[in-house]
């Protein structure tokens, strides 16, 4: 029995639904036509074309607009425009105005172009892969960082391992802060 909520049902509670890729649901969605739900022998009067060009089209950008701050999208902006400009200096991508094209394999190149090149920390490396991933989700509405539906990039995650204990390996020691006590203050004083 599945059990749900005001919100719906949990996926946890959902175990036997089909995943379907999403170059399958661009080519079922370019049919744009739809059998009404229950009926295999009548077809919908509504069309994809009808739903796609509604008046919910504003409240989703501004749903999208909501789900991070301000602040983030501009920090994934810069992630999204590093990875144009990787794309572009590589002849892999010739349009500014589209989104480049987009493998592991590339990921892979940009962290390693990050790290080499632009001298980049982990830390803003991941924010640049996250701001990727919005935006492909955001305007492609697939998640670059799956090889194919729900297997995540394993390859890309031990990349990102070798950056983080390359760079702290290498990283200069921070010196401990010590307290100010009575003594210490008497010697600035003086």
């Amino acid at each position: 029995m599945i059990s749900t909520t005001n919100t719906g049902t949990p996926a946890v509670n959902i175990s036997d639904v089909d995943m379907v890729s999403p170059e399958i649901c661009a080519d079922i969605l370019a049919d744009e036509s739809f059998q009404e739900l229950g009926s295999r022998s009548r077809s919908s009067p509504y069309t994809m074309s009808t739903f796609i060009r509604s008046d919910l089209d504003s409240v989703v950008e501004n749903l999208w607009d909501h789900s991070i701050s301000l602040r983030t999208r501009s920090q994934y902006k810069v992630g999204l425009d590093s990875y144009i400009k990787f794309t572009l200096l590589r002849g892999l991508h010739d349009n500014v105005s589209d989104l480049p094209p987009i493998s592991e394999q590339l990921l892979i190149y940009f962290v390693a172009f990050c790290d080499e090149h632009l001298k980049l920390a982990y830390s803003t490396i991941k924010s640049y892969l996250s701001g990727i991933r919005y935006f492909y989700l955001r305007l492609k509405g697939f998640n670059p960082f799956h090889i194919s539906v729900g297997q995540n990039s394993f390859c890309l995650q031990s990349i990102l391992t070798g950056v983080k204990k390359k760079q702290s390996r290498y990283a200069i020691p921070k010196r401990s802060r010590l307290p100010i006590t009575m003594s210490i203050l008497t010697k600035i004083c003086q």
